[in-house]
This record gives C-alpha cells, sequence and structure tokens, in this order.
C-alpha cells in the first residue's frame, strides 16, 4: 500500500521559484504564465507565489536583526532585506483582522534593541523605539 503522491517528484519549476523567492528575486522567466505559476506553486506549498515572497522576505529581515549588533537602524536593514522602506516593512508584517497581534505603536526611528535574542526576532511588539 502507498500513499497517494508519495511516489511524486518536487516540480522543479517550483523549485526553481522557491529558490529565486527565497534570494529576493522574481518569478518572471520561468517559463510559466502567472496563472499556471500560481497553480502549480498552490498545490506544491499550498499558497502562491506572493505569499511565499512575503514570508521569505521577513524571514530575511528576520535572520538580519539576529545577526546585526545592536544600533543598526532597522530601516536600514529592512532595505538589505528587500523592502522599500521601513513602513512597508511594518505595513507587511503587521497584523490585520485576520492575524491579530501587537503592532509598534506609532514609533518613527527604530534600532535594533540592546537585548534582542536571535529566537525572538520576529516578535514585532518587543521592538522599542530609541528617538
Amino acid at each position: 500500500m502507498t500513499v497517494a503522491g508519495a511516489d511524486r517528484r518536487p516540480d522543479p519549476v517550483v523549485t526553481a521559484a522557491v529558490t529565486q523567492l527565497e534570494r529576493g528575486g522574481s518569478t518572471r522567466g520561468l517559463g510559466l504564465g502567472p496563472r499556471q505559476l500560481r497553480r502549480r506553486f498552490g498545490a506544491a506549498m499550498g499558497y502562491g507565489p506572493a505569499f511565499y515572497g512575503r514570508i521569505a522576505r521577513l524571514d530575511r529581515f528576520s535572520r538580519l536583526v539576529a545577526v546585526s549588533p545592536s544600533g543598526v537602524p532597522l530601516a536600514q536593514l529592512a532595505a538589505a532585506a528587500g523592502y522599500y522602506d521601513e513602513a512597508h516593512l511594518w505595513r507587511t508584517a503587521s497584523p490585520s483582522p485576520a492575524h491579530p497581534g501587537p503592532v509598534p505603536g506609532g514609533e518613527d526611528r527604530m534600532t535594533v534593541p540592546s537585548n534582542s535574542d536571535p529566537g525572538g526576532c520576529c516578535t514585532l511588539g518587543r521592538w522599542r523605539s530609541f528617538s
């Protein structure tokens, strides 16, 4: 008895798309149109490439925060991770009605806190403003 789909090989186009998105690249040039890519990506991953790209970008940012010394402006790290600016990061990472949680309350200049631990760097509500 075999599990349905257990003998399936990974889709090479989806694998290439994941690699591109994790590196901050685009999925253009993979030989598929947007709908076909979204369908194949969704079948393989459970969600579309745009959503995966947002997750990958936030993960890149999180890793940068974890290895950065304290005092580095978050706007600089956000740009290095692929965000246009710090506001773009906060719009992406802020909770929506479907995903409630803590958000920064009006901070305009933020830096990596001196007590940040690599395991908790995605807990956005922990970050403090250093004016």
